[in-house]
């Protein structure tokens, strides 16, 4: 392969699995073929400033400003986190 000039090392991290802690599953890769899809949509109407979202188990789409209206935290004691603890997930706590 020829050099393109490149003299960084360049690595490349998925956030979402950073974020879940592991591998793609199968509903990952659905989800992010079904977003792609709908932002290439998004993009041939010229529906500029919305962001895919994945909103009542649909794959839809909201506003910049409505994305970021409120924050949406998980809670400390939620059930979620119990369950991944279980799984022995660890929050640094």
């Amino acid at each position: 392969m020829k050099d393109a000039g490149c003299k960084a090392e360049i690595r490349e991290t998925v956030l979402g699995h950073v974020q879940r802690g592991g591998g793609p599953i199968a509903f990952d890769r659905i989800l992010a073929l079904l977003f792609g899809v709908k932002a290439f949509e998004l993009a041939l109407q010229k529906k500029f400033g919305r962001m895919v979202a994945f909103k009542n188990n649909s794959i839809t789409s909201v506003t910049l400003e409505e994305a970021t209206r409120e924050s949406n935290v998980v809670k400390r004691n939620s059930e979620i986190v119990k369950a991944a603890k279980g799984l022995g997930i660890s929050f640094g706590d």
